[in-house]
């Protein structure tokens, strides 16, 4: 006769590997769903928004692309399908009498956009100008590389963290080189500067031990690599990436010092009196800013022949409205009837 007890170890032992491998089809098929999630979670493809900066203003950057667009979203639109940073738009409504008969383009899509807009643009045009990146961007090593981004390559040496703390400071993050194109224009941007190592956007997850871009995406999620021959090479040290002149990644300890590149994150609404201290001028700046922005009821309008300077340049007005009160004070002084008195 069959003992009893083998028969119900048996049972337990089939119900067991039943379990097992029940669990094992459930792993099999929800880890490669979890993954995929995440990396669709992390990896979102980068987006313009595109913000008003100045009215009656044109860009002088390169074009890449034009078309004849009544509405101001679809115009934003198209510049997305072809990855512009700026635009140019007209409307009928917001042109002088002498130009309503205006017959181009009336969406313009320019490769970068303008670092200074009073310095370089042309004024008095039928277009009004938006940007991508609407506030004050650096001024120094700054390079835009047409339909990609903004990158700023500092050249004093820092740590990883450091050199992500600075790029967070000025508004971006240690550059992005998740494709190829992204490392093809970085690189060249560092071998125009004669630099052979620059920390990117790269870094190893202390706990999961796996690579991670600058936008918290794990590189595994990533199709793109450019990791130099025998890299990353393995090492208890934590492990930061930098990029060489000649398109390859390499993984060095976090703590060694290399210059860097920041990314410029596009940012707006534009806010040109934001750092005018002086409250009333800052109220005047403001109300003159608003009297610019597009409606039907602008004054003046855009073309008008009558206007001989920018009139809604804001540095220009903060210039005459200063030396206009100068000129004041000096021909008509009044005396003060109180001191004033200082605030500490």
């Amino acid at each position: 006769m069959i003992d009893k007890d083998i028969l119900c170890q048996e049972s337990n032992m089939s119900k067991m590997d039943t379990h097992l491998a029940t669990i094992a089809c459930l792993c099999f098929i929800f880890l490669p769903t979890f993954a995929i999630i995440r990396c669709a979670h992390n990896n979102k493809p980068k987006t313009s928004r595109f913000h008003f900066v100045a009215a009656c203003t044109q860009s002088i950057m390169k074009v890449i692309a034009s078309s004849y667009i009544n509405d101001l979203q679809a115009c934003m639109q198209f510049a997305v399908r072809y990855r512009g940073m700026a635009i140019n738009f007209s409307q009928r409504e917001m042109l002088h009498k002498v130009v309503r008969n205006y017959s181009g383009p009336t969406c313009i899509v320019y490769d970068c956009p303008e670092f200074d807009v009073m310095d370089s643009v042309e004024w008095n045009t039928v277009f009004d100008y938006y940007s991508s990146y609407a506030r004050p961007i650096p001024k120094t090593n700054v390079s835009c590389i047409p339909k990609v981004g903004v990158y700023q390559l500092h050249k004093e040496r820092k740590n990883y963290t450091e050199a992500e703390e600075i790029c967070e400071e000025e508004g971006g993050f240690l550059a992005d080189i998740t494709s190829e194109m992204y490392t093809v224009h970085i690189t060249s941007l560092i071998s125009s500067q004669k630099v052979k190592k620059a920390y990117i956007g790269l870094y190893e997850n202390e706990q999961t031990r796996e690579f991670v871009t600058s936008q918290d995406v794990p590189l595994n999620c990533i199709q793109y690599r450019a990791w130099a021959p025998g890299e990353p090479k393995p090492t208890k040290e934590e492990r930061c990436g930098v990029v060489t002149p000649n398109r390859q990644w390499k993984a060095v300890p976090c703590k060694k010092r290399f210059p860097f590149i920041c990314e410029i994150s596009p940012s707006g609404p534009y806010r040109p009196c934001r750092k005018i201290r002086n409250k009333r001028k800052r109220r005047q700046c403001i109300r003159k800013f608003k009297r610019s922005f597009p409606r039907k009821n602008r004054r003046p309008k855009c073309g008008d022949p009558s206007v001989k300077y920018n009139y809604f340049e804001i540095d220009n007005y903060n210039e005459q409205h200063d030396e206009h009160k100068e000129n004041n004070s000096t021909t008509t002084p009044k005396p003060s009837k109180r001191p004033k008195t200082r605030h500490h």
